[in-house]
């Protein structure tokens, strides 16, 4: 596969040919909202900008609630786990980027590769409109080169710290240059505002343009280790590094994140993981819903996770949302236990108008270690608390 992708950018016909693969995971529908004309704030008359910011913050919060349909609609698939994954590393903000479709446009590539092939997929996210946007790409020009999105995509996306050099930003920002939008906003190559001088970059020199920055990044097998390092940390948690080794030279060889995390899943470290690691909102809330047939409305699910600190496609920063322990601030914890509280409660009384047994059964598997599973003759709503704000609830 790599040798095709390589072949196919060499005659010009890659962008053609990522545009023609099968999405390997359908999105959510689209809002609504996204079939009005959106603009940049900066276009809006000065009278018309408080409607305008009200539609914006609606169709904002109509985006988080149609991916949150989606993650509820396939119980949180692995799939869906991986597009979570990749947003948060390749992050992006509509809080910046500031246009609905575009961040929209996004998640749907994001939907389309997350199982896919990871040197396709970075081509492609590196000329998506709202990273562009969001990394100052389309501020990267000849006569004054920008070295943000340069640098994110040698730390955040591919080596990581410590495996290029300054030198390496400052050439990878110049190759990059002329990499913009047009007027519809999407991804055009400006000659004019490209430096088509002489560049030298991690031992290639020539006229280096941003594909040949990707594909030598991807060439490079600290790439594969970075990627495989960071998934391993995902599924299984405790470092590994001989396993990491060998699972980033296999993913090395075609870049296919479906077969890699096929390989990790397969290792008796995941099998035999500690489950220690902490949930994220999403990780934690979805499921939830699904096990106790909760029907809040997603979009009231969207200020939840707000508020636990997992504002979807707004992450803080460059680096996404915490991880792990970071969750559990004295804070968030609270919050946590009171949303699952509701959750319980409600699951509870269902039980009980529809005549059900008040059983654990449909929410045991939730639980790294879950305490024996039982029905409740009496109590049922807070007995049912009681299971999910047990301390083991929050993690996987």
């Amino acid at each position: 596969m790599s040798k095709v992708l390589t072949h196919l950018h060499s005659v010009g016909l890659l962008g053609l040919f990522l545009l023609c693969l099968p999405i390997a995971a359908q999105a959510a529908t689209p809002p609504d909202c996204l079939s009005r004309e959106w603009v940049l704030p900066g276009q809006i008359p000065q009278e018309d900008r408080p409607a305008y910011t009200k539609s914006f913050n609606q169709c904002n919060e109509d985006l988080k609630a149609a991916w949150i349909d989606q993650m509820r609609a396939d119980k949180l698939s692995d799939t869906s786990r991986m597009v979570l994954f990749w947003h948060n590393h390749f992050t992006s903000s509509i809080q910046k980027v500031r246009l609905p479709n575009l961040m929209w446009q996004q998640h749907e590539l994001i939907t389309r590769y997350a199982m896919g092939n990871f040197r396709v997929f970075l081509h492609a996210m590196a000329k998506d409109p709202a990273m562009l946007i969001y990394l100052d790409g389309v501020r990267n020009l000849r006569q004054a080169p920008n070295e943000n999105f340069a640098r994110e995509v040698l730390e955040l996306f591919t080596l990581g710290e410590g495996h290029y050099s300054e030198q390496d930003v400052k050439e990878a920002a110049r190759a990059f240059t002329g990499w913009s939008l047009n007027k519809q906003r999407q991804f055009v190559f400006n000659l004019k505002q490209h430096d088509d001088s002489d560049k030298s970059f991690m031992d290639h020199s020539g006229k280096l343009n941003g594909d040949d920055i990707l594909d030598i990044v991807l060439n490079n097998p600290e790439t594969a280790h970075f990627i495989t390092e960071k998934l391993w940390a995902y599924w299984v948690g405790k470092p590994a590094p001989q396993r990491v080794n060998q699972l980033a030279q296999g993913f090395y060889q075609n870049y296919e994140i479906a077969d890699l995390i096929d390989a990790i899943k397969a290792t008796d470290e995941y099998r035999n993981r500690p489950r220690n690691q902490v949930k994220s909102p999403v990780e934690l809330l979805i499921p939830t819903l699904v096990k106790t047939g909760n029907d809040f409305p997603s979009a009231d699910v969207a200020k939840q996770l707000r508020r636990l600190g997992q504002d979807l496609l707004n992450p803080p920063n460059v680096k996404g949302w915490p991880s792990s322990n970071d969750w559990l601030t004295s804070t968030y914890l609270i919050y946590r236990q009171n949303i699952l509280a509701s959750y319980g409660r409600q699951y509870g009384k269902r039980l009980i108008d529809q005549h059900q047994a008040c059983s654990t059964d449909a929410l045991a598997e939730l639980m790294p270690t879950p305490p024996l599973r039982k029905e409740f003759a009496s109590r049922c709503p807070q007995k049912i608390v009681q299971w999910l704000t047990d301390p083991s609830f929050q993690l996987k």
